[in-house]
């Protein structure tokens, strides 16, 4: 993974989030020192088999979400108390879950909220993998931050569309549907961790989740500002997708612990934003659009954002 610059010079984005990400990027860089030294160690390969098992078994049953999350637990947890180990780990549980998203959540949306369940869940338990956590998930993509990194002088397009995310294919690009379903994954997989609400495991008693629900809020109006009609860089196709994949799993959540601010939300989407890239696309209207336009509507309908179908652990 890329460990991509955050500061404003080089990116746009909310400065406070640049430096969180700054920050979580430092982290994530410093465990994964730990990881490359231990990848191969004979002692540590029981605890890889059964924590890459364990995260590829999360299913939407709810049994499924509260056995393997334990089995995941107790492995990160048995390494903390060594510094390398626990970097180790907290890297190889990083990767993982990304992986996952890109294989499960791509495919399958829904599977965002348990997934997003069971991260959350450990996050709660292992605070010191908290940064790590977010720093691989913003190394990956500049969408959790979110940010869009700047054109640097003298460098070539091919490696600022790399920082912003896209993978080299054959010495140039991935293809921009591939990009935009793996940034949407991950957009997802946040949007499960940040909705998901505290359960219990045998053994612990529930803990707030660390990547709650303000922190959805705070990203969404962070996305929506980001790319608004109002920003030097309008990545509208972006933000069309990658808003109404966010508002599609954590909505409901949002609508439920923020009624006034998303009621003055989605008056923005509907009168501005949505207008602004109505006018923009034209005739030729990217699919996100449409998709975030009809979430909109059902909104202004419903007075809310329905639950994903088959939301895990109600409390």
């Amino acid at each position: 993974m890329s460990t991509p610059a955050m500061s404003p010079e080089q990116n746009v984005g909310a400065p406070l989030a640049l430096q969180h990400a700054e920050q979580h990027t430092a982290a994530y860089t410093a465990a994964a020192r730990h990881f490359a030294a231990l990848t191969k160690d004979p002692s540590v390969v029981d605890a890889k088999g059964r924590l890459t098992t364990a995260i590829s078994q999360i299913s939407m049953q709810p049994e499924s979400v509260s056995v393997q999350t334990a089995t995941i637990r107790g492995i990160v947890e048995g390494m903390q108390a060594d510094p390398a180990r626990a970097g180790f780990v907290n890297v190889l549980f990083t990767r993982r879950v990304l992986n996952a998203a890109e294989t499960q959540i791509t495919g399958h949306p829904e599977s965002a909220v348990a997934i997003g369940q069971a991260v959350a869940a450990v996050l709660a338990m292992v605070p010191a993998l908290v940064p790590v956590f977010l720093g691989g998930l913003g190394s990956i993509t500049p969408w959790a931050t979110p940010r869009v990194p700047r054109k640097l002088q003298g460098e070539a397009p091919l490696d600022t569309m790399v920082r912003r995310g896209y993978r080299r294919v054959d010495g140039g690009l991935e293809p921009e549907d591939s990009y935009s379903a793996r940034a949407l994954a991950y957009v997802r997989l946040l949007a499960g961790i940040v909705s998901s609400r505290p359960f219990v495991l045998a053994g612990a008693q529930p803990s707030p989740n660390p990547i709650g629900v303000e922190h959805g809020w705070v990203w969404l109006a962070r996305m929506v500002n980001l790319s608004s009609s109002k920003t030097q860089f309008r990545p509208f196709k972006a933000g069309f997708d990658l808003i109404a994949g966010f508002l599609g799993i954590a909505g409901h959540a949002l609508c439920s612990a923020y009624p006034e601010r998303m009621r003055a939300l989605m008056a923005l989407l509907a009168n501005d934003y949505i207008a602004a890239g109505l006018a923009v696309t034209k005739n030729v209207r990217p699919p996100g659009l449409s998709r975030l336009q009809l979430l909109v509507e059902e909104y202004q309908k419903a007075g809310s954002i329905p639950p994903v179908p088959a939301t895990l652990f109600a409390t």
